[in-house]
């Protein structure tokens, strides 16, 4: 019974053979992000004031619940960061956070970079932010997130300087458009600080 696949008919019976397909469903790789070490504080030194600057991570926005080195934050958990001072007096300067970006280098300036925070507003869409421009501290919060490009490592930098309460308003204004915002007497000498995160 030979029959050319040129055949136009057939005159033979259709066979069915009846089977199935066994997969496996893949396993779900879930990756998480540790800091490297608990210990991030600088001396910054801006006008006639010095202090100490100091960044730490929480779980929770009450920042009850320290980030430590045996702490996992997977991918698109929220994070909170609390940028906060000694030697300053809070009747008399703010600490206000103007910029914060991530990149996958420890230097500030080298390798892939996402902007956080830009003039003091959210730019992330992730990025909630509290007390900024306030008190002598203040926090944002934002999703871990990976660069695409297989990096095991993220470094978090801000740069914060002093605003004298007694001169203007020194919360940013950050409105929808975040085209103005409020004009404030800064000191020069911006601090910055950074922290490292591992998977």
């Amino acid at each position: 019974m030979n029959q050319n696949v040129t055949d136009v008919i057939t005159r033979h019976d259709m066979v069915r053979i009846d089977f199935s397909c066994y997969q496996t469903q893949p396993d779900i790789l879930t990756k998480a992000f540790t800091i490297i070490n608990n210990d991030y504080k600088g001396v910054v030194v801006s006008g006639p004031w010095t202090y100490t600057l100091y960044m730490e991570a929480y779980i929770d926005d009450g920042c009850t619940t320290l980030v430590d080195t045996n702490t996992p934050i997977k991918l698109n958990q929220q994070v909170w960061v609390k940028l906060s001072t000694t030697g300053l007096n809070r009747d008399v300067v703010v600490l206000v956070t103007d910029h914060c970006w991530a990149t996958d280098q420890p230097s500030p300036m080298e390798g892939n970079k996402l902007d956080l925070i830009e003039k003091g507003c959210p730019k992330d869409p992730t990025v909630v932010m509290k007390e900024n421009g306030r008190e002598t501290f203040n926090k944002f919060a934002f999703n871990m997130f990976e660069f695409s490009e297989g990096s095991t490592q993220i470094y978090l930098h801000c740069e914060v300087s002093l605003c004298v309460k007694s001169t203007n308003t020194c919360e940013p204004n950050c409105p929808i458009n975040r085209r103005r915002r409020s004009l404030r007497s800064k000191h020069d000498s911006p601090g910055l600080i950074s922290m490292g995160w591992t998977s």
